[in-house]
Protein backbone atom coordinates (compact mmCIF):
# COMPACT_ATOMS: atom_id res chain seq x y z
CA UNK A 1 0.00 0.00 0.00
CA UNK A 2 3.23 2.19 -1.09
CA UNK A 3 2.19 6.34 -1.89
CA UNK A 4 4.26 5.89 -4.79
CA UNK A 5 1.57 4.75 -6.93
CA UNK A 6 2.90 5.76 -10.57
CA UNK A 7 5.26 8.30 -12.07
CA UNK A 8 2.96 11.20 -11.74
CA UNK A 9 3.04 10.72 -7.93
CA UNK A 10 6.72 11.31 -8.11
CA UNK A 11 6.19 15.01 -8.40
CA UNK A 12 4.81 14.85 -5.09
CA UNK A 13 7.57 16.85 -3.11
CA UNK A 14 7.07 19.43 -5.21
CA UNK A 15 3.46 19.55 -4.85
CA UNK A 16 3.55 19.34 -0.84
CA UNK A 17 1.97 16.25 -0.73
CA UNK A 18 1.46 12.48 -1.98
CA UNK A 19 -0.79 11.89 -4.57
CA UNK A 20 -2.91 9.61 -6.57
CA UNK A 21 -4.97 9.42 -9.70
CA UNK A 22 -8.60 7.74 -10.63
CA UNK A 23 -10.26 7.91 -13.82
CA UNK A 24 -14.06 6.68 -14.99
CA UNK A 25 -16.91 7.66 -17.65
CA UNK A 26 -18.87 9.91 -16.08
CA UNK A 27 -22.72 9.07 -15.04
CA UNK A 28 -23.13 12.24 -13.23
CA UNK A 29 -26.67 13.51 -12.89
CA UNK A 30 -27.16 17.34 -14.01
CA UNK A 31 -29.02 18.11 -10.71
CA UNK A 32 -26.16 17.35 -8.73
CA UNK A 33 -23.64 18.83 -10.77
CA UNK A 34 -25.00 21.31 -13.38
CA UNK A 35 -25.87 24.76 -12.60
CA UNK A 36 -26.63 25.92 -16.36
CA UNK A 37 -29.29 24.32 -19.13
CA UNK A 38 -27.63 22.90 -22.07
CA UNK A 39 -29.20 26.10 -24.37
CA UNK A 40 -27.41 28.79 -22.02
CA UNK A 41 -24.37 27.32 -22.62
CA UNK A 42 -21.65 28.70 -23.70
CA UNK A 43 -20.39 25.08 -25.43
CA UNK A 44 -24.01 23.22 -26.19
CA UNK A 45 -23.69 19.84 -26.23
CA UNK A 46 -20.17 19.90 -26.39
CA UNK A 47 -18.35 17.28 -24.64
CA UNK A 48 -16.25 18.67 -21.35
CA UNK A 49 -14.47 16.90 -19.49
CA UNK A 50 -14.04 16.90 -15.28
CA UNK A 51 -11.30 16.85 -13.23
CA UNK A 52 -11.01 16.83 -9.21
CA UNK A 53 -8.14 17.36 -7.04
CA UNK A 54 -8.69 16.65 -3.50
CA UNK A 55 -5.67 18.30 -1.73
CA UNK A 56 -4.93 18.65 2.16
CA UNK A 57 -6.74 21.72 2.38
CA UNK A 58 -9.23 22.15 -0.41
CA UNK A 59 -11.11 19.86 -2.80
CA UNK A 60 -10.60 21.80 -6.56
CA UNK A 61 -13.30 20.81 -9.96
CA UNK A 62 -12.05 22.02 -13.22
CA UNK A 63 -13.88 21.90 -16.39
CA UNK A 64 -12.31 21.15 -19.70
CA UNK A 65 -12.95 21.03 -23.29
CA UNK A 66 -11.77 18.71 -25.91
CA UNK A 67 -8.38 21.23 -26.38
CA UNK A 68 -7.83 21.07 -22.95
CA UNK A 69 -9.31 24.61 -22.64
CA UNK A 70 -10.13 25.34 -19.12
CA UNK A 71 -13.58 26.49 -19.19
CA UNK A 72 -14.10 27.10 -15.69
CA UNK A 73 -12.93 25.75 -12.28
CA UNK A 74 -13.85 26.27 -8.31
CA UNK A 75 -12.39 25.23 -4.59
CA UNK A 76 -13.87 24.07 -1.48
CA UNK A 77 -12.20 24.11 1.75
CA UNK A 78 -11.84 21.09 4.11
CA UNK A 79 -11.42 20.77 7.52
CA UNK A 80 -8.68 19.33 9.26
CA UNK A 81 -7.86 18.22 12.97
CA UNK A 82 -4.08 18.19 14.09
CA UNK A 83 -3.08 17.30 17.64
CA UNK A 84 0.20 16.31 18.07
CA UNK A 85 1.68 14.23 15.06
CA UNK A 86 -1.97 13.13 14.26
CA UNK A 87 -3.51 15.19 11.42
CA UNK A 88 -7.24 13.32 10.88
CA UNK A 89 -10.07 14.66 8.35
CA UNK A 90 -13.61 13.48 7.44
CA UNK A 91 -14.32 11.76 4.21
CA UNK A 92 -17.79 12.99 4.94
CA UNK A 93 -16.89 17.10 4.53
CA UNK A 94 -14.51 15.97 1.74
CA UNK A 95 -17.03 14.40 -0.31
CA UNK A 96 -19.11 17.96 0.65
CA UNK A 97 -16.04 19.81 -0.48
CA UNK A 98 -16.15 17.99 -3.79
CA UNK A 99 -19.92 18.51 -4.31
CA UNK A 100 -19.57 21.75 -3.78
CA UNK A 101 -16.18 22.76 -5.92
CA UNK A 102 -18.05 20.71 -9.11
CA UNK A 103 -21.20 22.61 -8.81
CA UNK A 104 -19.64 25.69 -8.83
CA UNK A 105 -16.80 24.63 -11.30
CA UNK A 106 -20.12 23.69 -13.78
CA UNK A 107 -21.64 27.18 -13.05
CA UNK A 108 -18.66 29.12 -13.97
CA UNK A 109 -18.28 27.18 -17.00
CA UNK A 110 -21.58 27.46 -18.28
CA UNK A 111 -21.97 23.53 -18.69
CA UNK A 112 -24.44 21.17 -17.38
CA UNK A 113 -24.49 17.96 -16.42
CA UNK A 114 -25.47 16.14 -19.87
CA UNK A 115 -22.30 17.82 -21.73
CA UNK A 116 -19.42 15.96 -18.86
CA UNK A 117 -18.56 12.69 -20.43
CA UNK A 118 -15.33 11.73 -18.19
CA UNK A 119 -13.97 12.50 -14.89
CA UNK A 120 -10.64 11.42 -13.09
CA UNK A 121 -9.70 12.33 -9.50
CA UNK A 122 -6.76 13.16 -8.14
CA UNK A 123 -6.21 12.85 -4.26
CA UNK A 124 -3.64 12.64 -1.42
CA UNK A 125 -2.74 9.33 -0.26
CA UNK A 126 -4.51 9.56 3.15
CA UNK A 127 -5.99 6.63 4.41
CA UNK A 128 -9.60 6.19 4.35
CA UNK A 129 -11.89 3.97 7.51
CA UNK A 130 -15.55 2.66 6.75
CA UNK A 131 -17.76 -0.43 7.59
CA UNK A 132 -19.41 -2.50 5.93
CA UNK A 133 -21.84 -0.19 5.44
CA UNK A 134 -19.71 2.44 3.90
CA UNK A 135 -20.12 4.47 6.79
CA UNK A 136 -16.96 6.02 8.80
CA UNK A 137 -14.68 4.80 11.87
CA UNK A 138 -12.77 6.84 13.75
CA UNK A 139 -8.79 6.66 13.68
CA UNK A 140 -8.74 9.12 16.12
CA UNK A 141 -8.36 8.75 19.98
CA UNK A 142 -11.41 11.17 20.47
CA UNK A 143 -13.61 8.31 19.09
CA UNK A 144 -14.90 11.00 17.06
CA UNK A 145 -16.25 9.24 14.22
CA UNK A 146 -16.63 11.72 11.73
CA UNK A 147 -12.34 11.54 11.38
CA UNK A 148 -11.81 8.76 9.69
CA UNK A 149 -9.10 9.82 7.18
CA UNK A 150 -5.50 9.60 8.60
CA UNK A 151 -4.30 12.59 6.54
CA UNK A 152 -1.12 11.96 3.90
CA UNK A 153 1.42 13.88 6.14
CA UNK A 154 0.61 12.38 9.69
CA UNK A 155 3.75 10.39 11.55
CA UNK A 156 2.08 9.42 14.54
CA UNK A 157 3.38 5.50 13.11
CA UNK A 158 7.02 6.58 13.05
CA UNK A 159 7.89 3.52 15.86
CA UNK A 160 6.09 1.11 13.37
CA UNK A 161 7.84 2.21 10.20
CA UNK A 162 10.77 1.93 12.07
CA UNK A 163 10.43 -1.64 13.16
CA UNK A 164 8.91 -2.66 9.69
CA UNK A 165 12.48 -1.21 8.51
CA UNK A 166 14.02 -3.27 10.74
CA UNK A 167 13.61 -6.85 9.11
CA UNK A 168 15.23 -5.58 6.15
CA UNK A 169 12.66 -7.63 3.62
CA UNK A 170 13.35 -7.79 0.23
CA UNK A 171 9.56 -6.44 -0.22
CA UNK A 172 10.91 -2.90 0.53
CA UNK A 173 12.97 -2.73 -2.57
CA UNK A 174 9.36 -2.15 -4.60
CA UNK A 175 8.79 1.00 -2.21
CA UNK A 176 12.19 2.47 -2.37
CA UNK A 177 14.00 0.42 0.40
CA UNK A 178 12.17 1.68 3.31
CA UNK A 179 8.86 2.90 4.44
CA UNK A 180 7.89 5.93 5.66
CA UNK A 181 5.69 6.90 8.64
CA UNK A 182 3.61 8.57 5.96
CA UNK A 183 2.68 5.41 4.08
CA UNK A 184 -0.12 3.13 4.43
CA UNK A 185 1.21 0.14 6.01
CA UNK A 186 2.88 1.53 9.53
CA UNK A 187 -0.51 3.36 10.19
CA UNK A 188 -2.28 0.50 9.73
CA UNK A 189 0.03 -1.44 11.87
CA UNK A 190 -0.69 1.83 14.20
CA UNK A 191 -4.29 1.59 14.26
CA UNK A 192 -3.96 -2.01 14.65
CA UNK A 193 -1.86 -1.62 18.01
CA UNK A 194 -3.77 1.38 19.69
CA UNK A 195 -6.89 0.96 18.46
CA UNK A 196 -8.33 -2.19 18.45
CA UNK A 197 -11.97 -1.20 18.90
CA UNK A 198 -11.40 0.74 15.03
CA UNK A 199 -9.72 -2.09 13.62
CA UNK A 200 -12.45 -4.62 14.47
CA UNK A 201 -14.97 -2.15 13.44
CA UNK A 202 -13.59 -1.19 10.18
CA UNK A 203 -14.22 -3.56 6.60
CA UNK A 204 -12.58 -1.81 4.22
CA UNK A 205 -9.47 0.47 4.35
CA UNK A 206 -9.15 2.51 0.91
CA UNK A 207 -6.67 5.20 -0.55
CA UNK A 208 -8.38 8.41 -0.49
CA UNK A 209 -8.59 8.57 -4.50
CA UNK A 210 -10.37 4.89 -4.36
CA UNK A 211 -12.57 5.66 -1.48
CA UNK A 212 -13.77 8.46 -3.95
CA UNK A 213 -14.53 6.50 -6.61
CA UNK A 214 -16.26 4.16 -4.45
CA UNK A 215 -18.59 6.95 -2.95
CA UNK A 216 -19.73 7.81 -6.72
CA UNK A 217 -20.36 4.54 -7.66
CA UNK A 218 -22.35 3.52 -3.97
CA UNK A 219 -25.57 5.16 -5.71
CA UNK A 220 -27.15 2.02 -7.38
CA UNK A 221 -26.14 0.41 -4.53
CA UNK A 222 -27.46 2.18 -1.94
CA UNK A 223 -30.71 2.96 -4.02
CA UNK A 224 -31.54 -1.07 -3.58
CA UNK A 225 -31.46 -1.07 -0.27
CA UNK A 226 -33.39 2.12 0.28
CA UNK A 227 -36.13 1.27 -2.27
CA UNK A 228 -36.29 -2.55 -0.83
CA UNK A 229 -35.82 -3.80 -4.11
CA UNK A 230 -34.79 -7.27 -3.81
CA UNK A 231 -31.82 -6.98 -6.77
CA UNK A 232 -30.61 -4.27 -8.47
CA UNK A 233 -31.96 -5.08 -12.14
CA UNK A 234 -35.77 -5.27 -10.13
CA UNK A 235 -35.03 -1.12 -9.38
CA UNK A 236 -36.64 -0.67 -13.19
CA UNK A 237 -40.17 -2.61 -12.58
CA UNK A 238 -41.65 0.57 -13.54
CA UNK A 239 -39.50 1.66 -16.13
CA UNK A 240 -39.73 0.14 -19.92
CA UNK A 241 -37.40 1.39 -23.07
CA UNK A 242 -37.39 0.29 -26.49
CA UNK A 243 -34.31 2.61 -27.36
CA UNK A 244 -34.62 2.86 -31.43
CA UNK A 245 -34.73 6.40 -30.97
CA UNK A 246 -32.83 6.19 -34.61
CA UNK A 247 -34.65 3.62 -35.84
CA UNK A 248 -34.11 -0.24 -35.49
CA UNK A 249 -30.99 -2.08 -38.23
CA UNK A 250 -31.14 -5.04 -36.68
CA UNK A 251 -33.22 -7.78 -36.52
CA UNK A 252 -36.45 -6.03 -37.36
CA UNK A 253 -34.81 -3.48 -39.80
CA UNK A 254 -36.96 -0.80 -39.53
CA UNK A 255 -35.81 2.73 -39.75
CA UNK A 256 -39.03 3.90 -39.14
CA UNK A 257 -39.10 2.69 -35.94
CA UNK A 258 -39.13 5.34 -32.71
CA UNK A 259 -37.93 5.06 -29.42
CA UNK A 260 -40.29 4.78 -26.18
CA UNK A 261 -39.90 5.64 -22.21
CA UNK A 262 -42.89 4.24 -20.84
CA UNK A 263 -43.27 4.75 -16.77
CA UNK A 264 -41.92 8.16 -16.60
CA UNK A 265 -43.56 10.35 -13.36
CA UNK A 266 -42.33 13.89 -12.49
CA UNK A 267 -39.68 12.85 -10.17
CA UNK A 268 -36.10 14.30 -11.75
CA UNK A 269 -34.15 13.52 -9.01
CA UNK A 270 -30.45 11.51 -8.87
CA UNK A 271 -32.36 8.35 -7.68
CA UNK A 272 -34.87 8.39 -10.70
CA UNK A 273 -31.98 9.66 -12.82
CA UNK A 274 -30.04 6.22 -12.02
CA UNK A 275 -32.85 4.10 -12.14
CA UNK A 276 -33.44 5.52 -15.79
CA UNK A 277 -29.68 5.08 -16.80
CA UNK A 278 -30.24 1.56 -15.80
CA UNK A 279 -33.43 1.19 -17.40
CA UNK A 280 -31.75 1.84 -21.00
CA UNK A 281 -28.74 -0.09 -20.30
CA UNK A 282 -31.44 -3.15 -20.35
CA UNK A 283 -32.86 -2.31 -22.90
CA UNK A 284 -29.92 -1.64 -25.38
CA UNK A 285 -29.07 -6.00 -23.77
CA UNK A 286 -32.94 -6.90 -24.24
CA UNK A 287 -32.51 -5.15 -28.17
CA UNK A 288 -28.81 -7.63 -28.02
CA UNK A 289 -31.23 -10.70 -26.89
CA UNK A 290 -33.76 -9.77 -29.86
CA UNK A 291 -31.02 -10.31 -31.92
CA UNK A 292 -29.49 -13.23 -30.60
CA UNK A 293 -33.01 -15.33 -30.32
CA UNK A 294 -33.57 -14.05 -33.93
CA UNK A 295 -30.03 -15.68 -35.22
CA UNK A 296 -30.56 -19.11 -33.24
CA UNK A 297 -34.39 -19.48 -34.91
CA UNK A 298 -32.31 -19.51 -38.04
CA UNK A 299 -29.88 -22.11 -37.66
CA UNK A 300 -27.34 -20.18 -35.40
CA UNK A 301 -26.36 -22.15 -31.98
CA UNK A 302 -25.02 -19.25 -30.02
CA UNK A 303 -24.45 -19.54 -26.32
CA UNK A 304 -21.67 -17.40 -25.54
CA UNK A 305 -20.87 -13.91 -26.52
CA UNK A 306 -17.23 -11.84 -27.13
CA UNK A 307 -17.57 -8.22 -26.27
CA UNK A 308 -15.16 -5.69 -26.86
CA UNK A 309 -14.90 -1.72 -27.31
CA UNK A 310 -15.16 1.14 -24.70
CA UNK A 311 -18.76 -0.58 -23.34
CA UNK A 312 -16.92 -3.72 -22.50
CA UNK A 313 -15.57 -1.99 -19.81
CA UNK A 314 -18.74 -1.01 -18.22
CA UNK A 315 -19.30 -3.97 -16.07
CA UNK A 316 -23.07 -3.06 -15.16
CA UNK A 317 -23.60 -2.73 -19.26
CA UNK A 318 -21.85 -6.24 -19.56
CA UNK A 319 -23.63 -8.33 -16.46
CA UNK A 320 -26.61 -6.90 -17.33
CA UNK A 321 -26.01 -8.41 -21.11
CA UNK A 322 -25.37 -11.57 -19.34
CA UNK A 323 -28.00 -11.77 -16.86
CA UNK A 324 -30.64 -10.68 -19.94
CA UNK A 325 -29.26 -12.78 -22.89
CA UNK A 326 -28.58 -15.56 -20.56
CA UNK A 327 -25.02 -16.37 -21.78
CA UNK A 328 -21.62 -16.33 -20.97
CA UNK A 329 -19.61 -12.70 -22.15
CA UNK A 330 -15.84 -13.50 -22.57
CA UNK A 331 -13.49 -10.22 -22.50
CA UNK A 332 -10.63 -9.83 -24.37
CA UNK A 333 -7.47 -10.42 -22.49
CA UNK A 334 -6.39 -7.14 -24.64
CA UNK A 335 -8.89 -4.42 -24.08
CA UNK A 336 -8.28 -2.63 -27.11
CA UNK A 337 -9.55 -5.57 -29.17
CA UNK A 338 -10.00 -3.47 -32.07
CA UNK A 339 -6.85 -2.13 -32.58
CA UNK A 340 -5.43 -5.80 -32.12
CA UNK A 341 -8.00 -7.09 -34.37
CA UNK A 342 -7.00 -4.73 -37.07
CA UNK A 343 -2.72 -5.61 -36.33
CA UNK A 344 -3.89 -9.31 -36.70
CA UNK A 345 -5.61 -9.01 -40.52
CA UNK A 346 -1.92 -6.92 -40.82
CA UNK A 347 -0.36 -9.97 -39.85
CA UNK A 348 -2.21 -12.30 -42.10
CA UNK A 349 -1.22 -10.31 -44.91
CA UNK A 350 1.76 -10.21 -44.57
CA UNK A 351 2.01 -13.72 -44.34
CA UNK A 352 3.00 -14.03 -40.83
CA UNK A 353 0.25 -16.47 -40.45
CA UNK A 354 -0.95 -18.60 -42.93
CA UNK A 355 -4.86 -17.92 -41.82
CA UNK A 356 -6.95 -15.77 -39.84
CA UNK A 357 -7.66 -18.22 -37.59
CA UNK A 358 -4.02 -19.03 -36.92
CA UNK A 359 -3.20 -15.31 -36.12
CA UNK A 360 -5.97 -14.86 -33.80
CA UNK A 361 -4.80 -17.82 -31.69
CA UNK A 362 -1.37 -16.69 -31.46
CA UNK A 363 -2.20 -12.99 -30.86
CA UNK A 364 -5.52 -13.29 -28.71
CA UNK A 365 -6.83 -15.53 -25.83
CA UNK A 366 -9.59 -14.63 -23.23
CA UNK A 367 -9.38 -12.51 -20.50
CA UNK A 368 -12.28 -12.63 -18.15
CA UNK A 369 -15.52 -14.25 -18.52
CA UNK A 370 -18.84 -12.67 -17.20
CA UNK A 371 -21.51 -15.41 -16.08
CA UNK A 372 -25.25 -15.06 -15.64
CA UNK A 373 -26.62 -14.45 -12.34
CA UNK A 374 -28.00 -18.03 -10.66
CA UNK A 375 -30.78 -16.26 -9.41
CA UNK A 376 -34.15 -17.82 -10.74
CA UNK A 377 -35.72 -14.54 -9.80
CA UNK A 378 -33.48 -12.45 -11.90
CA UNK A 379 -33.86 -14.98 -14.87
CA UNK A 380 -37.93 -14.17 -14.52
CA UNK A 381 -37.63 -10.39 -13.75
CA UNK A 382 -35.88 -10.25 -17.34
CA UNK A 383 -38.26 -12.80 -19.35
CA UNK A 384 -41.22 -10.57 -18.04
CA UNK A 385 -39.84 -7.69 -18.73
CA UNK A 386 -38.32 -8.92 -22.10
CA UNK A 387 -41.58 -9.44 -23.17
CA UNK A 388 -42.96 -6.08 -22.29
CA UNK A 389 -39.81 -4.56 -24.57
CA UNK A 390 -41.19 -7.28 -27.24
CA UNK A 391 -44.57 -5.64 -26.81
CA UNK A 392 -44.11 -2.57 -27.32
CA UNK A 393 -42.99 -2.48 -30.76
CA UNK A 394 -46.32 -4.71 -31.81
CA UNK A 395 -48.17 -1.71 -30.01
CA UNK A 396 -45.84 0.77 -31.92
CA UNK A 397 -46.73 -1.07 -35.14
CA UNK A 398 -49.99 -0.57 -34.49
CA UNK A 399 -50.24 3.03 -33.04
CA UNK A 400 -48.48 3.92 -36.46
CA UNK A 401 -51.06 1.90 -38.51
CA UNK A 402 -54.00 3.74 -37.02
CA UNK A 403 -52.75 7.27 -37.31
CA UNK A 404 -51.85 6.17 -41.39
CA UNK A 405 -55.30 5.66 -41.44
CA UNK A 406 -56.40 8.62 -40.01
CA UNK A 407 -54.68 10.73 -42.05
CA UNK A 408 -55.15 8.74 -45.83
Amino acid sequence: MSTKRNSWSETAPLLGQQQRFQSLPARLPSSNIGMASPADSVLPLRPVFLGVDVGTGSARAGIFDETGKLLGSSSSPIQIWKEGNCIEQSSTDIWHAVCAAVKSACSKANVSGEEVKGLGFAATCSLVAVDADGSPVTVSWSGDSRRNVIVWMDHRAVEQAERINSFNSPVLQYCGGSLSPEMQPPKLLWVKENLPDTWSMVFRWMDLSDWLSYRLNKLLENLVVDLKSPFLAALTEDIHILPDFHGNRSPISDPKAKGVIYGLTLDTSEQQLSILYLATVQAIAYGTRHIVEHCNSHGHKINTLLACGGLAKNSLFIQEHADIIGCPIILPRESESVLLGAAILGAVAARKYSTLQDAMKALNSAGQVIYPSKDPKVKLYHDAKYQIFRELYEQQLSHRSIMAQALS
